[in-house]
C-alpha cells in the first residue's frame, strides 16, 4: 500500500501530491515540509498544518511553503481551535518559516548578481550596486513583477520577525539588500517624482519600504 510505502523512511516514496484524506488524517512524523496551493480553512487548516510538526528524530522543525496566503486564515484557525498555552501554531514560527523560505527564493532570482560591492563597500559603493541590482532585476518584466511579488511577502514576513529577533546578522542584512531594490524598483515604476534620486540615496542607508 502507498501510505505504508510513505510512512517507511527508507523507502523512495519521498513526494505525495495529495487532496483530502491524506492531509488530515495521515501521520507521518518524519515528514518536514508542506506545499499548500488549496484553500483550507478552520480545523481542516489546522489538521493539516500539524501534518509537519510531529517530532522527529534530526528534524528541528517543519516548513509550511504557503502559495495562496493562508496566514490569516491559519491565525483565525489558531485562535478558535488551539489553546493559547499550547497553540500548534506560532505567528513568529510562521512568519520565520515564510520569511526564510522568500530568502532562498530571492537568492535563487538573482543567483547570478554579485551583491558584494553592497554587503563589504563604501557608501557610494553600495547605493551604486543597489543600482545595478535594480535594473538586474528588472532584465525582463517577467523577472521584475517576479522579484517584486517575492520581495513583497518577504517584507510582510520580515516587519514580524525582525523585532523577535530571531533572525541571523545574514539574513537580516539580505533582507536590507532585497527590500532596498524592492525600494528603488517601486518609486521607479510608481513614482516619477523630482525626489527619486533622494529617495534612492536613503535605501543605501538601509531606508526603505
Amino acid at each position: 500500500m502507498l501510505d505504508k510505502q510513505f510512512k517507511n523512511n527508507d523507502s523512495n516514496f519521498k513526494i505525495a501530491i495529495v487532496v483530502d484524506m491524506w492531509i488530515t488524517g495521515f501521520d507521518v512524523p518524519s515528514l518536514a515540509v508542506m506545499y499548500i496551493d488549496k484553500p483550507l480553512q478552520k480545523h481542516t487548516l489546522i489538521q493539516t498544518i500539524s501534518r509537519v510538526n510531529r517530532v522527529f528524530d534530526g528534524k528541528d522543525m517543519g516548513l509550511v511553503v504557503d502559495y495562496i496566503g493562508i496566514k490569516q486564515d491559519m491565525l483565525e484557525a489558531v485562535k478558535k481551535y488551539g489553546s493559547p498555552q499550547d497553540s500548534p501554531i506560532d505567528e513568529i514560527a510562521f512568519a520565520l518559516a515564510v520569511f526564510r523560505n522568500h530568502l532562498a527564493l530571492l537568492d535563487e532570482l538573482l543567483r547570478g548578481f554579485d551583491a558584494k560591492r553592497f554587503f563589504f563597500g563604501e557608501p557610494m559603493e553600495r547605493l551604486l550596486c543597489l543600482n545595478a541590482a535594480a535594473e538586474y532585476a528588472q532584465i525582463t518584466k517577467e523577472m521584475e513583477s517576479r522579484f517584486m511579488s517575492l520581495s513583497r511577502k518577504l517584507k510582510a514576513a520580515y516587519d514580524i520577525c525582525f523585532p523577535s529577533g530571531e533572525l541571523s546578522d545574514g539574513e537580516t542584512a539580505k533582507a536590507q539588500f532585497y527590500l532596498a531594490i524592492r525600494s528603488i524598483i517601486y518609486k521607479q515604476t510608481k513614482s516619477d517624482a523630482p525626489g527619486n534620486m533622494r529617495n534612492k540615496r536613503a535605501v543605501a542607508d538601509g531606508n526603505f519600504l
